[in-house]
């Protein structure tokens, strides 16, 4: 009497999301490398169907993400992974509200090359280009270093790599 056999699944609370500590809003990674940013999430019993990333541009950053329960809380680690050169921005979303965490700006970057400007290279008395082979260069070369080879000369394109 006075008893009814409700619903007994979870109801449709908004997610909340919070950003760790640990982790900033801005983000830079490399191409290639990964870095990771960590939401708290409530309620506890969110599964990760609950929610989604958004990510602005594919192209620049891949984010894919994995929960874990800590400390009597659940954490959603995402991870970036660098694709090209560019910015994007990333966010999760409940997909059942118009909650949404914080956005994240990613920044891919590409390092360049170190040149060892204390090489061995070969230049020819003509000094056309120069040569990391000496068998390449010829006789008449002679040995310097790349950082003494004048702005000019270029490198030999069987050669240098």
């Amino acid at each position: 009497v006075g008893c009814s056999s409700g619903d007994s699944s979870k109801q449709n609370i908004p997610i909340e999301f919070s950003l760790s500590q640990y982790s900033e809003t801005e983000v830079k990674v490399e191409v290639g490398e990964y870095n990771s940013v960590n939401f708290y999430v409530l309620p506890f019993d969110t599964t990760d169907e609950d929610f989604e990333i958004v990510n602005s541009n594919e192209e620049v950053a891949e984010c894919s993400f994995w929960t874990n329960e800590v400390a009597g809380g659940k954490i959603v680690v995402i991870n970036i992974k660098g694709v090209s050169e560019g910015t994007t921005t990333m966010y999760l979303k409940d997909k059942n509200s118009t909650s949404q965490s914080t956005s994240i700006n990613i920044t891919v970057f590409k390092v360049e090359e170190e040149v060892d400007n204390s090489r061995t290279v070969y230049l020819n008395l003509n000094g056309e280009k120069f040569h990391y082979s000496k068998s390449c260069a010829g006789k008449s070369a002679y040995a310097t270093t790349l950082n003494k080879v004048p702005k000019y000369v270029g490198p030999c394109s069987k050669c240098v790599h």
